[in-house]
């Protein structure tokens, strides 16, 4: 990809100026992939000026390997990311719950998984930099749907469960349940929060996937969840089908933490 920019004057600067950064760069996967010409350009230069001149710095700006460098590639490829989102999450968590906590982006240095999962604790709310793989209207509401879902804990949750002996798949049940008790009191007040919930709520099995493999715990844990949320999904699995009905028999008692 750097070839297909080799007639920029920046990069020719970047070459000239910055020649360890080419290193950083040959190591940075995907960058042709998100960049246009101009904004590649706008990268490099923002990379160079923010070094300072110190040759270990701009190795570790051109291999993503400091969040500056990761926060600018997201500005640049115009990726729908915590800076751009925090304002009009604010604004949405205040209309929704009437409540402010302050918002918090997750640290780059986490795992895979950690940097794409929302969470709170301690009356803060920590959010990804970005959720790669979605477009961005995807993005858009999977930011709107983290606030909101997170809100309604804030309005609806009280204390922590107590994890004591619990085995890590019955925390992750209790989880499951206790989302899904906020999120139907949820919309209970405001009925149009389905829409938003609803398509991240995904139980789709690959027809490529073995039936021992369809059983195991992360897809009957979707099922599970998606059963909570959707009256007309039909699941077959006996165990999703009993906690589908135990649930909603338990309407009356939804306001009680201590179902879940």
């Amino acid at each position: 990809y750097l070839c297909e920019f080799r007639q920029g004057a920046a990069l020719e600067r970047f070459i000239f100026q910055a020649e360890e950064g080419i290193r950083g760069v040959e190591r940075s996967s995907g960058l042709g992939e998100v960049y246009k010409r101009k904004r590649l350009e706008s990268w490099i230069l923002a990379g160079i000026r923010s070094s300072g001149g110190n040759p270990d710095q701009r190795l570790k700006f051109f291999s993503l390997e400091n969040s500056e460098s990761n926060r600018w590639l997201l500005f640049e490829s115009g990726t729908v990311n915590f800076t751009s989102m925090a304002p009009r999450l604010r604004t949405l968590i205040r209309a929704l719950w009437n409540i402010g906590p302050p918002l918090r982006e997750l640290p780059l240095s986490g795992t895979k998984n950690t940097k794409r999962r929302s969470s709170f604790g301690k009356g803060i709310i920590r959010l990804p930099t970005s959720f790669p793989g979605f477009d961005r209207e995807q993005a858009e509401d999977l930011y709107r749907a983290c606030i909101a879902h997170i809100g309604a804990h804030f309005h609806f949750s009280g204390s922590s469960f107590p994890v004591r002996e619990l085995k890590p798949v019955q925390i992750a049940v209790i989880s499951i349940l206790e989302d899904a008790r906020v999120e139907n009191l949820a919309m209970r007040k405001f009925p149009g929060l389905r829409n938003l919930w609803l398509p991240f709520h995904v139980a789709h099995i690959p027809n490529s996937m073995s039936s021992n493999q369809a059983l195991m715990a992360p897809n009957l844990l979707n099922k599970l969840a998606r059963a909570l949320i959707d009256h007309e999904f039909n699941e077959i699995n006996g165990w999703v089908k009993k906690a589908k009905t135990k649930f909603f028999n338990c309407e009356k008692e939804w306001e009680k933490q201590e179902i879940s």
